[in-house]
């Protein structure tokens, strides 16, 4: 959003698979082992809707990621899991109207997971 103009400028939804590489500290029959770990992010916009522009691009972003976290091994096969991962996406946005405007979007959003997970 844009303050002065006091509406939405742009909206989108984002589909962002991302691949991590871990390393998990501890033997593996700990009961709590934490894990680092960095990959690559994959982001494509869709839906991608302006008040301001009938017709409105945003480029995937390809761009690298960082996750923390931890697994606890409730029993030898059930464990739960949590973990924060921070990933860069930068995107050029293409605004057809009236006139054509051209920008970029460049952020790094926080993520936060948790889960459950069984091993067999």
């Amino acid at each position: 959003s844009v303050a002065f103009l006091g509406e939405d400028v742009l909206s989108a939804k984002i589909i962002a698979p991302t691949l991590f590489a871990n390393y998990h500290f501890g033997a593996p029959g700990q009961v709590l082992r934490p894990y680092v770990g960095a990959g690559v992010n994959y982001t494509r916009f869709v839906s991608i809707r302006s008040k301001l522009a009938d017709d409105v691009e945003m480029s995937d972003s390809l761009g690298w990621a960082l996750q923390l976290g931890a697994d606890w091994a409730i029993t030898p096969s059930l464990g739960v899991f949590a973990s924060v991962a921070k990933l860069r996406v930068k995107s050029d946005v293409v605004a057809s109207g009236v006139t054509v405007l051209t920008t970029s979007v460049n952020f790094r959003p926080v993520t936060w997971q948790a889960g459950m997970s069984w091993r067999f």
